[in-house]
């Protein structure tokens, strides 16, 4: 698997319409570990949220360089230590990058070291891995919503008893 997307109530796909990320911000996930990539794509369509992921982190630059404005991710989460582009490269190229600055970078790493996002040059959070759900929902949450929910409006016209 080098690229996969989901929505809620999708299933895991390999995203050939660029189109679809215009359901902005949506949560695009890089690591190396193809199971914690399978993994985040799971949480993410359980708990209501677009993903796009990448188990090539040699792809995500190129990618996002092909993206308009509007189909730019609200964050990224990515692993620091990968082979080919780690995710300190990552999170440094799109923090130098002024079309980039609106996309929330949360590292995440098993290595305990950089244990705040300040000890990471262009990152915005740190997750320490294997991260608790709550704990990386937390961190992930205030960069994307969810996509139009019907129960978040009142729409009932009855008068209340």
């Amino acid at each position: 698997m080098n690229m996969a997307y989901t929505t809620p109530g999708s299933p895991i796909e390999v995203l050939t319409d660029l189109s679809k990320l215009e359901c902005n911000p949506y949560l695009l996930a890089v690591d190396d570990n193809v199971e914690i990539v399978k993994s985040i794509l799971l949480l993410m369509e359980m708990e209501g949220y677009s993903c796009l992921a990448f188990s090539k982190s040699t792809e995500v630059l190129p990618f996002l360089e092909k993206l308009s404005p509007l189909q730019l991710p609200g964050a990224i989460l990515t692993d620091l230590t990968m082979p080919g582009v780690s995710g300190y490269q990552i999170a440094s190229a799109l923090s130098a990058c002024p079309e980039y600055a609106p996309i929330r970078i949360v590292a995440m790493s098993a290595d305990y070291r950089p244990l705040y996002a300040r000890d990471i040059p262009g990152a915005d959070d740190f997750v320490l891995k294997p991260f608790q759900i709550d704990n990386l929902l937390d961190k992930l949450v205030p960069y994307i919503r969810r996509p139009f929910d019907s129960t978040d409006q009142n729409q009932s016209n009855e008068m209340p008893l």
